[in-house]
């Protein structure tokens, strides 16, 4: 007897099992996450404007670079399993800029137009995303 319910953890047979593709497994997977993902991006977003504004004051500090960098370096590297290829691109280029001076405050200043487009596009993408 074959059971039709797909999400039913034991079968009469193997044959009963349900087949998925290695590419449905991942689609799937990322789709369970991109919730927590949202959130994680909301939480970026916030700490990158506060060391960003604080940067631009000219009260940054080494700190506030590295993580500036450190959120850059993560969402460069997650954003496109979630389709988020311009704000992967945009987090890239802040990581490539600031990563090598990572702890000179002062010299990152001629590359926060960078961060302000970084910012502007995870701005987007998490009013997107809540609405």
């Amino acid at each position: 007897m074959h059971n039709s319910n797909p999400t039913q953890t034991t079968w009469e047979s193997p044959r009963d099992i349900p087949l998925v593709s290695p590419q449905d497994a991942v689609e799937a997977a990322i789709e369970e996450l991109r919730p927590r993902y949202q959130i994680a991006l909301g939480e970026y977003h916030k700490r990158l404007e506060g060391a960003f504004y604080a940067l631009l004051r000219g009260a940054g500090s080494a700190e506030d670079l590295r993580d500036v960098v450190y959120i850059a370096h993560r969402i460069a590297g997650t954003a496109g399993n979630f389709g988020l290829d311009d704000l992967g691109q945009r987090a890239r280029e802040v990581d490539e800029a600031l990563g090598p001076i990572a702890d000179a405050p002062k010299q990152a200043l001629r590359h926060l137009g960078l961060v302000a487009r970084l910012i502007a596009a995870l701005s987007s993408t998490v009013n997107k995303k809540a609405s």
